[in-house]
């Protein structure tokens, strides 16, 4: 997953019947296209400015979103490679003192920030999708997979 699109390759990948897993242990976060969207009008809009908006989002084991786009695929471990990341971080443990909730999101920027007690990434994450969880955001992949 050297290009970071997870579901893209999955989905390349299950049509040879075999997903590359670079690590079992990998997780990352979920963002609808939706989501994204309106997290760049909840920064445009709201966000003070200077500051970075940073979505409060689930999180996912790769091994799940295998199981949910690809379930008939052989898993092929391949080892991790180069730069690549076991958990995705979004706000690392320098960064937690200095950033604060502003609405549904982190906020790094606020004038008088009352920090978020920890690093924020996507394996300490407590909001973790199931595989059938992954199925139902996923329309439009599960649909291409059918």
């Amino acid at each position: 997953m050297t290009d970071g699109s997870l579901m893209p390759k999955i989905m390349e990948d299950r049509k040879s019947g075999v997903c590359e897993l670079t690590d079992p242990r990998m997780t990352r976060f979920f963002m609808t296209l939706g989501e994204a969207v309106a997290l760049v009008r909840r920064a445009a809009e709201s966000a003070p400015a200077g500051s970075v908006l940073i979505p409060v989002l689930p999180s996912v084991r790769v091994t799940d979103v295998i199981a949910a786009l690809a379930p008939d695929c052989e898993v092929k471990v391949i080892g991790i490679r180069g730069a690549e990341k076991i958990h995705e971080c979004m706000v690392s443990a320098d960064e937690a003192p200095i950033a604060d909730r502003f609405g549904s999101d982190y906020c790094l920027g606020l004038p008088t920030p009352k920090g978020i007690g920890g690093a924020y990434d996507s394996g300490t994450n407590p909001d973790v999708l199931s595989v059938e969880a992954i199925r139902e955001r996923t329309p439009q992949a599960m649909a291409e997979a059918g």
